[in-house]
């Protein structure tokens, strides 16, 4: 039971891999999710985009 529940995980994690690079491939290269994430946690942290502190007026 052990075996067939770990087969089945590998295949469905090599689908999802495989549907993930072909999205990425249509996105021109671009890992879409990931930069909104990364940008997500550099606003969370205070600083742009680039990583780098927010200016001060």
């Amino acid at each position: 039971m052990l075996l067939l529940i770990a087969s089945r995980w590998q295949r469905n994690d090599t689908q999802r891999s495989r549907a993930r690079d072909r999205q990425i491939d249509r996105d021109g290269g671009a890992d879409a999710e990931l930069e909104e994430y990364n940008a997500y946690l550099a606003r969370l942290n205070g600083s742009g985009p680039s990583g780098a502190p927010p200016a001060q007026l």
